[in-house]
């Protein structure tokens, strides 16, 4: 917005760049400059939050194309690679079936 650079020292953050640049563009008291600091806080706390609903559901619906893709290859590894007698005991694993450790000794 602003395309003059400036000397004054700026807080840290996100928006730091464009406080220093608002802050010599318009020579901002203390007060003023304080405000300012608040309101970019703030715009960076709801963009954070925004991107964070964001990512929740992009990462349901990456679990839900996941999910058959999952399955598939564990039915490459059941069948290619395991004994016959050792599918039953991949299948309870894979399903969350709870097993004793006397049959995962088998």
């Amino acid at each position: 917005m602003f395309s003059r650079t400036t000397n004054a020292e700026a807080s840290e953050g996100p928006f730091s760049g464009y406080a220093a640049l608002l802050n010599g563009e318009f020579q901002l008291n203390p007060e003023r400059r304080a405000h300012l600091e608040v309101i970019l806080r703030e715009y960076d706390a709801d963009i954070r939050h925004v991107s964070l609903e964001h990512r929740a559901t992009y990462h349901e619906s990456l679990q839900s194309d996941l999910r058959p893709i999952g399955i598939e290859y564990n039915g490459y590894i059941r069948d290619k690679v395991l004994r016959p007698e050792q599918r039953a005991r991949f299948d309870a694993l894979t399903q969350g079936t709870p097993f004793t450790s006397e049959q995962a000794q088998r």
